[in-house]
């Protein structure tokens, strides 16, 4: 069974202030789905924009681009919107990420953690 969603898919996700809404889209599909890239945007709202408001989006003004899992949108618990079209990956670019390992090794006076550079294909 395919995915009901795509690259360059808007979408509405739920807040926590319920009847409220952030604007995502969907800028990394893998061949497997499963965990996707995205794209953020507020400001919050109660209603879906129009196509017109949302191709004027760009991704530098995207407030958070994140990895996240499919699962929402699968179940039909998030709100697809319309398609982006065309939709330009070079325009939409994977990020590179930053990862914490809250794990410390104790040192004497000296508490060490790890700060990792993640970098994933634009194919992942």
């Amino acid at each position: 069974m395919s995915a009901p969603y795509r690259e360059g898919q808007y979408f509405l996700l739920p807040l926590l202030d319920r009847g409220t809404y952030a604007i995502g889209l969907i800028a990394r599909v893998p061949p497997r789905g499963g965990v996707l890239l995205g794209y953020f945007f507020g400001p919050k709202r109660r209603e879906a924009p129009g196509k017109e408001w949302l191709g004027g989006l760009h991704g530098w003004q995207a407030v958070l681009a994140c990895r996240f899992k499919d699962a929402q949108l699968s179940r039909g618990q998030w709100r697809l919107l319309s398609v982006r079209e065309p939709f330009d990956r070079a325009s939409w670019p994977v990020p590179a990420f930053h990862r914490f390992d809250g794990t410390s090794t104790h040192v004497p006076n000296f508490d060490v953690a790890q700060d990792f550079r993640v970098e994933y294909s634009d194919d992942n």
